[in-house]
């Protein structure tokens, strides 16, 4: 006798309080209100509703019905979101393309691991070719990436910015310059992860507009290596805040901003379809609230 259209109808105008209101809310039009509500009226053999009066004023039989959708539909809501958050889709891949945000990253990845204990989560890194197809691909659900591009098929969601910072040891020569200039580094060698120097924002950003190059450039695979490196005077790194906290607080290195700032921003890259997404909007909820401070 009742379906879910009449249900959410009669919700709407108790909710909304006359029909063309009801109408507009519910995004169709009066005259489908209004048929509707006459339909169910028949179907049920009574009156829901007092004609003519402001504001509506329902009859003991629509009152039921109002308990009724109230009721009822936030189940339905409730079992469809559970659907679809069902095994079928419980993987939950991350990637990066930055080799010092696991500073960072893990710990977020921790936190939401632990809240949402049903997501198989999954982090690999963005460091091979063409990881953008892998995400429209569906391989990879959330790219962490601080380079943003203008596609119609991709969503940037802005996290947390963060500034990057020459790194030296205590007893560098660089040490004395409130600030470092690109023409600083000719006389030094620039430690880097093993990545092409044109994605570098160290070179993009701050060598190139300068016409300068480091004395050298010694590629080290990983985050702790390179700092260990730095602070036994094998060269100097361009490192964001987060990756050289550690470090700075026990005295081991020591940093300068670049030039009068590099300021940059880290964004999850999503398919434009999940910008909405449940999971992914927890994740990056979390992500700014845990690295607030950066």
């Amino acid at each position: 006798m009742l379906e879910l259209k009449h249900l959410r109808t009669i919700q709407g105008l108790a909710k909304f309080g006359s029909i063309a209101a009801c109408a507009e809310n519910l995004h169709i039009t009066q005259s489908a209100i209004s048929h509707q509500l006459k339909e169910l009226e028949v179907r049920i053999g009574a009156q829901l509703f007092y004609r003519k009066t402001k504001p509506i004023k329902f009859t003991s039989q629509g009152q039921v019905v109002i308990a009724l959708a109230d009721n009822v539909l936030p189940q339905i809501a409730a079992a469809e979101k559970q659907l679809t958050h069902s095994d079928l889709n419980s993987r939950f891949t991350l990637a990066i393309d930055c080799h010092s945000c696991f500073q960072w990253l893990l710990p977020t990845i921790k936190q939401f691991q632990n809240t949402f204990s049903c997501l198989d989560v999954d982090l690999e890194s963005g460091f091979h070719q063409h990881p953008l197809e892998r995400l429209l691909a569906g391989e990879i659900d959330v790219m962490i990436t601080s380079d943003v591009e203008s596609r119609g098929d991709l969503y940037f969601i802005p996290l947390f910015g963060y500034e990057l910072q020459l790194v030296m040891s205590n007893d560098h020569p660089l040490v004395s310059k409130k600030s470092i200039q690109a023409s600083d580094l000719a006389a030094h060698a620039l430690l880097t992860y093993p990545v092409d120097k044109r994605r570098m924002d160290v070179y993009n950003l701050f060598l190139k507009p300068s016409g300068c190059e480091p004395l050298k450039w010694k590629t080290v695979d990983n985050t702790s290596t390179l700092l260990q490196m730095v602070s036994g005077s094998f060269g100097v790194a361009a490192l964001p805040e987060w990756a050289v906290r550690t470090f700075e607080n026990q005295d081991l290195i020591a940093t300068r901003p670049l030039g009068d700032g590099i300021r940059r921003h880290l964004y999850a890259c999503v398919r434009v379809a999940d910008k909405e997404n449940d999971y992914i909007q927890a994740f990056v909820d979390m992500t700014r609230e845990m690295n607030a401070s950066h």
